[in-house]
């Protein structure tokens, strides 16, 4: 009890002598030093002691307060230092909307960071320096654009803020010439207090970059890939742990939580689209990538380095190639597909038709338009193009009515019309965010061979199988490779039991020729009959809904073909056989007076003005129904054959029961 009193005392004291401190006001003569010292000395001997025994315990708390003082007091030396960086580059871009592009900083604020603020206001004093255009900087192929391209979401973090900066001092370096020194063009900005906190900014970069060459015709740029033994994690590159609460941290996170580690995304222009190209035109020479990082590595090698690394998208040139060797073997000759850059979906600048775009257009009815999305994660997706009938068929593997409705408004400015039909296509969705151009050479090679859309696609089978096309130009995709199929016709030898499993998806081991080996068998049952058999039973369920999928989706056009068709179909037999029929009072002529022959060919004239009235193709959704009859007849030939390989492992287990059964007589 006298030990809780004394305690008391101890806190009370001290806290009359923090009072006495805190109300004394220090002045040039008298430090904050010396007034603790001498409200101390005032008190009592045993008040002193208890003081000095209450200060001791409190310690720890004390050492607090004095941490929280000196995080404000760096806190306010950092706002001040940022505030005057924000005054200076609002005056030397002329408006804070200038450097700070909502596009790819939608998240700036008054409290942005100075890891931010640093870097950008050393690159427009470098700028102002050298004569540079600030708005430059934000093109295609200025340090701040490219490097809010790099990685992860399109916008421009304090980590990339200082990747551009260094980005741009090498561009300084290259202009001043070998012969500057290599902080000489450092030296004017480089004042002790402002040099410190924008060093640090560049030494946090995860991740470098380099600046995209100036676009040449015929020329790729490629943005080198990361180098993982650059030193990330040596002590000097370690992070200082001043980072303020109150400062607005970000960074880019990946839309999906399965994405993969944050990569270089495609360089949103690459060369100059100045002709329309066709992948299967001989006559449009292509010219060949230049590659100055990698001279030696072709087309080929940069594919098949790609298509086995399963966390690597596709870039333009290994897309344009596999799109290449589809449109070649397809069963579709002449079909028109464009390069996968002649269209800039992103860019509002390009939306004007490109050169020959209208002569495609004319001369073709339908167009394969692989598409690069450049502002989000350089995703690609396949349009088919219906110029007559202003109409696009979009297949997307990750579906966004964000990119939908950038496609529409771009089509609408190139065809100049008032309104383009879009429609979002079903297709197989991709799981991850670095296999859209592998799904789009699919969905190509499904539609120029008019082979049903599979419900899914499996990433890594796939780009197995398109390896396999790059590495032998010869091979043909055949129907008996897992579930990617862009070929059919040739005719395969017969198949054996467990073959046919593996064409359905399911995985077994051959132990014999055919189902008399299994029914000859005296083991016991195998246990691959016993797992196969679910798995040919799902098989069939999901043959049997997309059979009604497809049925569901071809009578209503059928029924919309008969009525709008009905009409054209007729007055094509109708002006067939007035072309045959002798005029009237000709030898043959059936006419029973000229006035009869004249109301016959006027009806038909009015009937023809009609059509032309109310739009009817005699075409219609032709293409469309034959695309969904092929796709329903395949679905209904493999349930044919699923249910045939389901009677036989019925037939398998069931006799291998029955040889368990006698052998277990036998053994009684």
């Amino acid at each position: 009890m006298a030990s809780g009193v004394q305690a008391e005392d101890e806190k009370a004291h001290v806290k009359r002598y923090i009072a006495r401190v805190v109300d004394s006001s220090p002045s040039e003569n008298v430090t904050a030093a010396d007034i603790a010292s001498r409200n101390l000395q005032r008190l009592p001997s045993p008040d002193r002691r208890q003081v000095l025994d209450g200060l001791v315990k409190e310690a720890p708390k004390l050492k607090g307060i004095q941490n929280e003082v000196r995080e404000h007091q760096a806190h306010l030396h950092r706002a001040t230092r940022r505030d005057a960086q924000l005054t200076y580059l609002d005056k030397a871009w002329d408006g804070r909307q200038n450097w700070a592009n909502p596009t790819y900083m939608p998240r700036i604020t008054e409290k942005v960071s100075i890891s931010t603020t640093a870097p950008l206001t050393t690159i427009t004093k470098l700028a102002v320096k050298h004569q540079i255009a600030l708005p430059g900087l934000w093109q295609p192929g200025g340090e701040l654009h490219d490097a809010a391209f790099a990685y992860g979401e399109h916008i421009l973090t304090k980590d990339k803020a200082a990747a551009a900066l260094r980005a741009f001092k090498l561009r300084i370096e290259k202009l001043d010439g070998p012969d500057l020194g290599p902080c000489n063009n450092e030296t004017e900005l480089s004042a002790p207090e402002s040099e410190s906190e924008e060093d640090r900014a560049a030494k946090r970069l995860k991740h470098t970059i380099e600046r995209s060459p100036s676009v040449e015709i015929g020329r790729r740029a490629r943005i080198p890939s990361f180098d993982h033994r650059d030193k990330l994690f040596s002590p000097e590159q370690k992070v200082p742990q001043d980072a303020d609460d109150d400062d607005e941290y970000y960074v880019a996170l990946p839309d999906d939580a399965s994405s993969p580690h944050p990569r270089l995304s495609i360089s949103p222009i690459r060369r100059d689209p100045s002709c329309a190209s066709s992948i299967i035109d001989d006559n449009v020479a292509a010219a060949a990538p230049v590659d100055e990082a990698e001279p030696s590595q072709t087309t080929s090698q940069r594919a098949q380095q790609q298509l086995q690394d399963p966390t690597a998208q596709l870039t333009d040139d290994v897309l344009n190639l596999l799109l290449q060797h589809i449109t070649r073997t397809c069963r579709t000759p002449g079909a028109k597909v464009l390069d996968p850059l002649y269209i800039q979906v992103d860019n509002e600048k390009s939306h004007q038709p490109p050169a020959g775009f209208t002569r495609v257009c004319e001369s073709n009815k339908v167009i394969y338009i692989p598409l690069h999305h450049q502002n989000q994660d350089g995703h690609w997706s396949l349009a088919v193009l219906r110029p007559e009938q202003a109409c696009i068929e979009h297949y997307d593997s990750l579906h966004s009515r964000q990119r939908e409705s950038r496609i529409q408004g771009c089509f609408e400015s190139m065809l100049d019309v008032h309104s383009v039909q879009l429609s979002r296509m079903s297709c197989p969705q991709q799981e991850d965010s670095v296999n859209c151009g592998v799904f789009v050479v699919c969905f190509l090679g499904f539609l120029l061979n008019k082979l049903r859309f599979p419900t899914s696609l499996d990433p890594a089978p796939t780009r197995q199988k398109l390896l396999n096309m790059v590495v032998d130009p010869q091979h043909e995709p055949s129907t008996s490779t897992g579930n990617v199929t862009f070929r059919k016709g040739q005719r395969q030898p017969a198949a054996s039991t467990a073959q046919k499993f593996m064409d359905l998806g399911v995985q077994v081991l051959e132990t014999g020729s055919g189902p008399s080996d299994v029914l000859g068998a005296s083991e016991h049952t195998p246990p691959r009959t016993l797992q196969s058999i679910p798995q040919v039973r799902e098989r069939i369920a999901r043959l049997e809904i997309d059979i009604d999928t497809l049925s569901a989706r071809l009578d209503p056009l059928i029924q919309r073909n008969a009525i709008f068709n009905t009409v054209p179909r007729a007055l094509a037999a109708m002006e067939e056989a007035l072309n045959k029929t002798p005029q009237f009072g000709t030898p043959g002529s059936f006419w029973k007076s000229e006035e009869e022959a004249g109301r016959a060919s006027n009806l038909l004239a009015a009937y023809r003005a009609v059509e032309t009235l109310a739009g009817c193709d005699p075409q219609g959704d032709a293409d469309e129904i034959a695309t969904l009859q092929a796709q329903l007849d395949t679905a209904r030939a493999e349930l044919r054959e699923a249910r045939l390989i389901f009677k036989e492992l019925a037939n398998a287990s069931l006799a291998a029961s029955l040889s368990l059964v006698q052998e277990s007589r036998r053994g009684e």
